[in-house]
């Protein structure tokens, strides 16, 4: 997550960079009512697209990045994963601080998956049935 984001959003909105001025969440892009606003809720909503191990295809996700601790963890949260996990969907969570956890939705084959960026790593992912279980008891930090 990046280094300017505070308590209120961003410290440096008003001189912030053109990667951020271009930036559209998922909440912006029309995703969610006003209960979603990422300020709100201590996380911000991006629809995302990750490659595959197995065989080098891709995976839509719903991904959740906190930037309020403990946000991940909110009904808010956890009801937004629960439907799209239901309906099928993938979503990842990236905690902050913690690892990135990525919930197979319904019916979905067990897949490896990889964030691919500046350090392409590793994403532990869970089951739709191992998912609920962690759910139920909070995210899997």
């Amino acid at each position: 997550m990046c280094h300017h984001v505070c308590a209120s959003g961003c410290a440096c909105y008003e001189s912030r960079p053109v990667e951020c001025a271009d930036f559209s969440c998922a909440w912006l892009a029309g995703f969610g009512g006003p209960k979603f606003r990422p300020d709100l809720v201590g996380f911000v909503t991006l629809f995302s697209v990750f490659h595959t191990q197995e065989d080098g295809g891709s995976i839509a996700a719903l991904s959740l990045w906190e930037y309020r601790a403990g946000a991940l963890r909110s009904q808010v949260a956890v009801w937004l994963t629960l439907n799209n996990l239901h309906a099928g969907n993938c979503v990842m969570h990236v905690p902050d601080p913690g690892e990135p956890i990525f919930y197979l939705g319904k019916g979905r084959a067990s897949v490896g998956v990889m964030v691919v960026g500046q350090n392409d790593e590793d994403v532990r992912s869970l089951s739709y049935e191992d998912a609920l279980r962690s759910l139920a008891r909070g995210p899997v930090s």
